[in-house]
C-alpha cells in the first residue's frame, strides 16, 4: 500500500503553469514609460530614470509608483477595450444553453454539476478536459452548473518552467477563468438539484480537492460525492479524478487507462495505487470509457495517456454520453 501510494504521489505532486506577464513586458508595450531598477529590486516606471537608494524615501517612491502604475494599467486596459469595441457586460458569460426538453414525452434536459479545481493542468483543472466535458454536455442539451471550492490553491505553478511561483490564488476565482465567470461555490451545491456530477482531471484534483500523501478527499466534497452515490445519481470522472472514487467507494470499478507504464502511458503506476485502495482497475484505451453499472461510475483515461487531443476529446465524449444514460 505504502509503496503504491509513494508511486502515485510522484504523479499527484508533479508540478509544472503559464508565467504572468512581467512588468517589463507590459511597460515596454506602453509608450512613454521607463523602467528602473534599484538595489531593492524595484522595477517600476520611474520619472527619475534610475533610483538606487535603498532608503525609506525609495520605498515610499516605489509604493507611489506602484499605485500610479495600477491606475495607469486600468486606464490603459479601458482605452484598449474601447478602441477594439469590447466591454465587460457581465461577470458571468454562459457557455451552455440547455435543451428545453420535451413536455409531451416527459423528457427533460439532464441537470449536471461539473466540479472544477482551478485553472491549469499542473495546479488546477486540465483546461482541455474541462472544455471537452462542456462541449459534449452542450451537444447533449444538458443543463450545466460549474462549481469549485472557495479555498486557496495548494500552490501556483509556472507552467513554462514547472516550478512553484510563491503566489497565492483562490480555486474558485481561478475556476472562473474556465467557466467565464459562471461558477458557484462548492459549498452551495445541492445534490437534489442535479441528475449527475462530472469532474474533469488535472493535478488540481490531487492538490486542491484532496490533501496529504494519503489522498484524503476534502471533507465537504467527500460528503457530496457519497450523497450522489447514495441517491443513485451517476458520477463521471476522467484523468486523475477517478482517484476520488477510489477513496470513497471501496471495491468500485474504474479506469485511468493502462496499468503498465510506457511512453504512451507514463502515469500507469496510478492504476496500481488504486488497486491498493481496494478498487478494480480495468484497462481501457484512451478513446473508451469504463462503466461501473453497480456504482453508476463512468471513468476514462483522458490525458493520463500521451495521445492526440482529439482522441482524448472522443474518450471524454464517451464518458459524458454514458454518464447521461445513467441519469
Amino acid at each position: 500500500m505504502q509503496k503504491a501510494m509513494r508511486k502515485s504521489t510522484a504523479f499527484f505532486t508533479a508540478i509544472a503553469t503559464p508565467p504572468m506577464t512581467s512588468r517589463a513586458k507590459v511597460n515596454a508595450a506602453r509608450p512613454g514609460t521607463r523602467e528602473t531598477l534599484s538595489s531593492e529590486g524595484c522595477s517600476t516606471p520611474c520619472p527619475t530614470r534610475m533610483c538606487t537608494r535603498p532608503d525609506p524615501h525609495h520605498r515610499a517612491e516605489t509604493v507611489r509608483h506602484t499605485e500610479e502604475n495600477s491606475w495607469a494599467d486600468a486606464q490603459y486596459a479601458d482605452g484598449l477595450m474601447q478602441r477594439v469595441g469590447l466591454r465587460v457586460t457581465s461577470a458571468r458569460k454562459p457557455l451552455i444553453f440547455p435543451s428545453p426538453g420535451n413536455a409531451e414525452t416527459g423528457t427533460m434536459a439532464k441537470r449536471v454539476a461539473v466540479i472544477l479545481s482551478g485553472c491549469g493542468v499542473y495546479d488546477g483543472t486540465e483546461v482541455h478536459e474541462a472544455s471537452a466535458v462542456l462541449v459534449h454536455l452542450s451537444r447533449a442539451g444538458a443543463k450545466v452548473q460549474m462549481f469549485a471550492p472557495n479555498t486557496e490553491q495548494m500552490h501556483v505553478v509556472n507552467h513554462c518552467e514547472g516550478k512553484p511561483t510563491g503566489e497565492k490564488r483562490n480555486v474558485l476565482q481561478e475556476s472562473a477563468r474556465i467557466a467565464r465567470g459562471d461558477v458557484t461555490d462548492l459549498a452551495k451545491l445541492e445534490v437534489s438539484a442535479f441528475d449527475a456530477v462530472i469532474i474533469p482531471g488535472g493535478f488540481g484534483v490531487a492538490k486542491n480537492l484532496m490533501k496529504n500523501k494519503d489522498c484524503t478527499v476534502q471533507p465537504h466534497l467527500e460528503k457530496l460525492l457519497k450523497a450522489f452515490h447514495k441517491a443513485g445519481k451517476p458520477m463521471g470522472m476522467c484523468c486523475i479524478s477517478p482517484v476520488l472514487a477510489a477513496k470513497i467507494l471501496p471495491g468500485c470499478e474504474l479506469t485511468v487507462g493502462q496499468d503498465k507504464e510506457c511512453e504512451k502511458w507514463p502515469h500507469a503506476q496510478t492504476a496500481g495505487a488504486m488497486k491498493e485502495m481496494g478498487c478494480k482497475h480495468v484497462n481501457t484505451d484512451v478513446e473508451k470509457a469504463h462503466v461501473d453499472v453497480k456504482n453508476k461510475l463512468v471513468t476514462t483515461a483522458a490525458f493520463m495517456c500521451n495521445a492526440p487531443i482529439h482522441n482524448v476529446f472522443d474518450g471524454i465524449g464517451v464518458m459524458v454520453k454514458e454518464t447521461l444514460k445513467l441519469a
